[in-house]
C-alpha cells in the first residue's frame, strides 16, 4: 500500500535525486529495448484476463495497456531506503558528516523542492523511525523528515555513483 506525502526537500537532496534519476533512467532505457515493451504489455494483459475473469469480457477487451517505465523521486527514495535499511547508527553518523561536507554546484536547476511523493507505507514508517533514531542527545524534537530523506538519498547517491568514503 502507498500513501502520498509532501515534504519540502533541500536543494542538495533534490540535486542528489535528480542525478540518480538521470543515471538510472539512462540505464533503464539502455537495458529494456523497445521490442520488449510489447512483451511486458502482453504479460500485463494476460494477468488482467486471468485475474479478473468475473469482469464483463467487453470491459476487459477494451482495456488498453500503455507501459511507461520511469524512475521517479518516489522510487529513488524507496530504493535509497531499501539499500540503506541495515546501516548502523555509526554508519549513519559517518554518512551525515560526509553529506554535510559534500560540495555541489548550486547553479543547476533541480525543479520543485516540494515534490508530491507516493511512497510505500513501510518506507514512510521506516523514515519516521529514522527521525527518532537520528536524534542527538541534546535534541528535544525529532529530526525533520526532509533531513532524514536527505541523508538516506545521499547514501544511495554514493552507492549509485560509487563514491568511496
Amino acid at each position: 500500500m502507498r500513501d502520498y506525502i509532501n515534504v519540502r526537500l533541500s536543494y542538495e537532496t533534490k540535486y542528489f535525486i535528480e542525478s540518480i534519476q538521470f543515471q538510472l533512467q539512462e540505464s533503464l532505457q539502455s537495458t529494456i529495448s523497445e521490442s520488449e515493451i510489447p512483451l511486458i504489455e502482453k504479460n500485463i494483459k494476460s494477468f488482467i484476463n486471468h485475474e479478473f475473469k468475473e469482469y464483463d469480457p467487453k470491459t476487459i477487451d477494451a482495456i488498453s495497456i500503455t507501459t511507461i517505465l520511469k524512475i521517479s523521486s518516489s522510487s529513488i527514495i524507496e530504493g535509497a531506503f531499501k539499500y540503506s535499511s541495515n546501516f548502523s547508527l555509526d554508519e549513519w553518523k559517518k554518512i551525515e558528516h560526509e553529506m554535510n561536507t559534500f560540495k555541489i554546484d548550486r547553479n543547476i536547476e533541480v525543479g520543485s523542492l516540494t515534490p508530491k511523493l507516493y511512497l510505500e507505507r513501510d518506507v514512510i514508517t521506516g523514515l519516521n523511525q529514522y527521525q527518532k533514531n537520528f536524534m542527538k542527545e541534546s535534541m528535544v524534537r525529532v529530526v525533520r523528515l526532509s533531513y532524514v530523506i536527505g541523508i538516506v538519498v545521499f547514501a544511495y547517491y554514493k552507492y549509485i555513483f560509487e563514491i568511496e568514503s
